[in-house]
């Protein structure tokens, strides 16, 4: 479903459609932050207690390093909504260019849960 929202996004903003270029981006906000309420609540306390009673705190440290830079992620795309939201014209550029740095963090984060993260929950929490 995030992947939809960015490949949109990407589409209107070679549009240069501002408005809808904003809106996509307030939905893009609202999917991850209910994602991150989720793992926040569903994957990373049965992980670290899983982590802890076996005794690996490798993993321990990787899923605590993993929910810290999610925050880091989620504020930076935090305060490019809220600059959107307070900017009186849409400048194409200047979003292209802060839009792809977040998404490239935001695709590689992805990528490296589907990667180490979910396969070391499974391993152990289920």
């Amino acid at each position: 479903m995030l992947e939809e929202k960015f490949l949109a996004l990407g589409d209107r903003l070679v549009e240069n459609d501002g408005a809808a270029v904003r809106a996509l981006l307030g939905e893009i906000a609202t999917l991850l932050d209910a994602h991150v309420a989720l793992e926040d609540e569903r994957l990373y306390p049965p992980l670290e207690r899983k982590a802890e009673a076996a005794g690996e705190k490798s993993t321990l440290i990787l899923a605590r390093s993993f929910q810290g830079g999610m925050a880091v992620i989620t504020g930076a795309l935090d305060r490019l909504v809220a600059r959107q939201r307070m900017a009186s014209t849409f400048n194409a550029d200047d979003f292209a260019h802060e839009w792809n740095t977040v998404l490239h963090a935001l695709r590689s984060r992805i990528h490296a849960e589907e990667a180490s993260l979910y396969p070391i929950y499974r391993r152990l929490v289920r």
